[in-house]
């Protein structure tokens, strides 16, 4: 993939730590995403 600027880079690089961090589903987490399993913790 080809990004036009370092701007660019960086909202790609930002969409997909927001991926992998909160909508990511895991199966050590019960099939949750980090976020659902987060909030069942603070819950």
């Amino acid at each position: 993939m080809n990004y036009h600027n370092q701007d660019e880079l960086i909202q790609a690089i930002e969409e997909w730590m927001h991926f992998y961090n909160e909508r990511r589903i895991q199966t050590k987490l019960s099939n949750q995403t980090p976020y659902q399993y987060e909030q069942c913790l603070v819950a």
